[in-house]
């Protein structure tokens, strides 16, 4: 309590004289050291009285090993006081140096805290990623997430955009079926099957993504309405009889009805039915899929409502339908082992209810969260994969202080050698020396720490879970503290303290001689080297997307894509038909649109008419398409014809690849799904292949059938336009005239559409090139400390060259060489590691080589050039050098 009133006096106060807070400090240093080695003397002093007070013919028996015993506790004794003594000596010269050199402890503590940042930061994203909470869920690693495995007519069901696991999604059938008996590991379900809606408030249309949930849902997730908003759903909700209700999310809330506080209690319409809004549910939740990282939470779901609902809605699939995404929450003390093996009597119940869809059930069990799978080794890959980029700046930022350090380490030969000579041992030298270096690396590691805090709170709007800095990442912080601390302070000090006593002594205060010239060249080298291939990266993810908006074909901009769903307003199938003819009328007579057409896109499976019956169907991408659409996409038609309206459902288009194994004329077997008759059509034409995403350069087979009477609630019109600027906004006041109730869900160009996943890839070019760039700074700082540290100890040599007539554009040669040299051999390096990378990397890289010249080329000029600024300065002090003043000083 004393040291603490003194600290807090002297932080406080400015008017306390220096004299009496230099001796605080020194009592505060003692204190520090005097608790290092108070166990060590404790355990050494208990010893003798424990001796004491045994029998005597025990310790007599014992009385060897227990001398033994004594003796070494002595000599702990003795060492923990050197030890102390030591400690507070080391301390006290550190406190003196650091405050000597205020400009060296900025420049190092500088250094480290950008690297220590960066990767404080990614880890902290990884580790929310893997293990954070997700906004509106509680704990999240209680929820083990399910899928269906069964087997059908034509095999397995596969998982789509869900990954990681084999399996299907639920059915609602399945999802009754799973909570009919009570489970010893699951506590409760939670289920949600995914649609769009139309919302229609005072007036105004939005359309939205929204779910039907499970009696049980927001309960078994622990969420909780938005501050004091109405309520969630609950089981009386779902209940027979219940008054309609719904739960609209934040951000619908906000940016759709203007956060509106009295819609809680009021009626909207969604979908043509009247609904009472319950509450709102809370910021940045998705329910069980959270938005991706930078996208938007409003392009997923921000509206709840019933299960029961889903049977009388238009446009929901069957009861027995797989579309329901399920989370179980795990019984307190069960863990996923525990529910795979007792969910397994769940399977047999689906099973044995629906034997025929449902033959041979299983239920698939995995972790719920962003990453891959539950398997330890894949969570560090990924983890040592994100980390590669912040950590190799990091390791350039470690060089660069250990070039400072090894710098000020011998200049301070001169002390260092007398401290050897009256008796100092090299080790005592070193733990001197590392102790500075621990003292600088904590230092940059509390401001990187805070550094790190700053950059995830801007960032934090980006994330769909909640990123925060837990014990997690403080464990990390402080490896890297301790890391730091071995790369940039141990390998110094021990270099430096390998010099012998006489040359430490008989060398110049100022400039610690040739001696590890070549060794902060090595550095040097190394921070050059991790820069560049930083940069080639980046530059290879930049002409990656290049190619990839290269790949987009040109017709794409004349072309305007819009998507509709029909479903938002319980359309019935007459209403489909004559929306689908009013808009497409509507737009076929505007001179500007030379053409228009409506899609379904899906896949097929086909056989072949008079093929092997037992064979299993193969699999196509296409879909359904109207008789204008070769036209408006202007994809050429290579043999037959395309398709006409009076073909009615018999005929087929077929691209390039499938047209290789069949011909124009022939006749498949298609069908939609294994639970879909299959009908026949025959082949009438082949069309040129279309890609549908510049990161896929094979193409699929597609196959592509006439649009059916009974008009698709989901659909795409596609217009081709000679103005494709105001097509997007033309195309919207054609729908507002048609229907004004209906929202539109996606208005853009089609070459838009078709580059939406190189904006990903973008980003992350960016966000190499900036780290790349920040990591050259360093290279390049650590090359200007390099230049004018050599032009110091060359001040002799200069100014005789400047004496016996050497020009001033002579001496700016001379140095910028000696740069260029250590450029050339960091970029020749760096070069030699980036191309075989890049090489391993190739798959990443899509439509881009390694040896590409674009990628290569500006990287290296560009390296060159920072390291003639960096050099130019002290080559111009060298140029300015007094002969006269040089030889002097000498």
């Amino acid at each position: 309590m004393r040291l603490l009133a003194r600290l807090l006096v002297y932080l406080s106060s400015p008017l306390v004289p220096r004299a009496l807070r230099a001796r605080w400090r020194e009592e505060w240093i003692a204190e520090i050291a005097n608790h290092v080695a108070d166990s060590a003397i404790d355990l050494g002093s208990r010893i003798p009285r424990i001796r004491k007070r045994l029998p005597r013919s025990f310790t007599r028996a014992l009385g060897a090993p227990v001398d033994a015993l004594l003796l070494r506790a002595d000599s702990l004794r003795a060492s923990a006081r050197t030890l102390r003594s030591g400690v507070r000596s080391d301390l006290r010269q550190t406190w003196r140096s650091l405050l000597r050199s205020p400009r060296h402890v900025a420049t190092v503590v500088l250094c480290l805290t950008i690297g220590i940042t960066a990767s404080v930061a990614v880890f902290s994203i990884v580790n929310s990623l893997l293990y954070g909470d997700i906004p509106g869920i509680v704990n999240r690693i209680g929820l083990a997430r399910l899928f269906v495995s069964y087997e059908q007519a034509y095999g397995s069901e596969s998982v789509g955009r869900e990954g990681f696991v084999s399996g299907s999604a639920f059915s609602v059938t399945d999802l009754t079926a799973a909570m009919a008996q009570a489970d010893p590991s699951i506590t409760g379900w939670a289920g949600e099957g995914d649609m769009s809606f139309a919302v229609l408030y005072r007036g105004q249309p939005v359309g939205t993504r929204g779910a039907f949930v499970s009696r049980d849902y927001f309960e078994v997730l622990g969420t909780q309405p938005f501050h004091s908003h109405g309520r969630l759903l609950g089981a009386r909700d779902d209940a027979p009889g219940a008054p309609p209700a719904a739960v609209i999310g934040y951000h619908l809330w906000r940016e759709r009805f203007g956060g509106d506080p009295g819609i809680v209690g009021q009626l909207v319409l969604i979908g043509g039915r009247s609904y009472t809004v319950v509450g709102i549910a809370p910021p940045r939740f998705t329910g069980l899929q959270p938005a991706d990282v930078g996208d938007s939470s409003l392009n997923y779901t921000q509206l709840w409502l019933p299960m029961r609902d889903a049977a009388a809605w238009p446009g929901a699939p069957s009861p027995m339908s797989a579309w329901l995404t399920v989370r179980a929450r795990l019984a307190p003390g069960k863990t996923l082992d525990d529910a795979r093996g007792s969910l397994q009597a769940v399977a047999a119940r689906i099973a044995t209810a629906h034997p025929a869809e449902r033959r041979n059930a299983s239920l698939v069990v995995s972790r719920y969260g962003f990453g891959p799978g539950d398997g330890p080794l894949q969570v560090l890959i990924l983890i040592a994969l994100v980390l590669a980029v912040p950590l190799s700046v990091l390791a350039i930022a470690c060089a660069n202080v250990a070039n400072l350090q090894l710098a000020r380490a011998t200049e301070r030969a001169r002390e260092l050698a007398v401290r050897l000579a009256i008796g100092a041992s090299r080790g005592q030298i070193v733990r001197l020396l590392c102790l500075e270096s621990l003292a600088l690396s904590v230092l940059a590691t509390a401001t990187g720490w805070f550094g790190a805090a700053a950059a995830l709170g801007a960032a934090q709007d980006l994330f769909p879970m909640q990123l925060s800095l837990d014990v997690r990442v403080l464990a990390f912080a402080l490896v890297l503290a301790v890391g730091v601390t071995m790369l940039s302070g141990l390998a110094p000090a021990w270099i430096v303290t390998r010099r012998s006593m006489v040359a430490g002594l008989q060398q110049s205060g100022r400039a610690g001689g040739l001696a590890h010239t070549r060794l902060r060249s090595t550095l040097v080298v190394v921070q050059i080297a991790g820069s560049l291939v930083l940069l080639v990266m980046a530059g290879m993810f930049v002409q990656s997307v290049r190619a990839m908006r290269a790949t987009a074909p040109p017709e794409l901009k004349e072309q305007v894509v819009a998507t509709f769903d029909l479903d938002m307003l319980n359309y019935s199938q007459a209403e489909r038909t004559q929306f689908v003819s009013a808009l497409t009328g509507r737009l076929a007579a505007e001179p500007r649109v030379r053409a228009v057409s409506v899609e379904r896109m899906t896949g097929f499976r086909y056989r072949r008419v008079g093929g092997d019956a037992t064979a299993s169907p193969a699999y196509s991408d296409g879909g359904f398409i109207t008789p204008s659409w070769v036209e408006t996409t202007g994809v050429r038609l290579l043999a037959g014809r395309a398709l006409r309206a009076e073909d009615g459902q018999d005929a087929a288009l077929v691209n390039e690849r499938l047209g290789r194994t069949v011909a124009v004329g022939e006749s498949l077997e298609v069908s939609t799904s294994a639970d879909v008759p299959a009908r026949v059509v025959r082949v009438v034409g082949i069309v040129s292949d279309i890609r549908r995403s510049p990161d896929h350069a094979d193409v699929d087979e597609a196959l592509y059938l006439p649009l059916p009477a009974a008009i698709p609630a989901a659909f795409v019109v596609r217009l081709r336009t000679s103005e494709p600027a105001g097509g997007a906004e033309y195309l919207r006041d054609v729908l507002r005239a048609v229907d004004p109730r209906l929202p539109w869900e996606r208005v853009e160009s089609a070459e838009a559409r078709y580059l939406h996943d190189v904006g990903g890839i973008h980003v992350l070019s960016l966000s190499v090139a900036g780290f790349g760039g920040v990591a050259m700074v360093l290279a390049a700082a650590g090359l200007f400390a390099v230049t004018a540290y050599v032009v110091s100890l060359r001040t002799r040599e200069i100014g005789i060259r400047v004496a016996i007539g050497a020009a001033r554009q002579d001496i700016v040669r001379l140095v910028l060489r000696q740069s260029l040299r250590l450029a050339t051999i960091g970029v020749i390096a760096g070069v030699s590691v980036a191309v075989p990378l890049a090489v391993a990397m190739r798959a990443v890289f899509v439509g881009a080589s390694p040896f590409d010249p674009l990628a290569l080329i500006p990287p290296v000029i560009l390296m060159f050039v920072v390291a003639l600024a960096a050099a130019a300065l002290p080559a111009r002090r060298a140029a300015s050098i007094d002969p006269v003043r040089a030889l002097r000083a000498e």
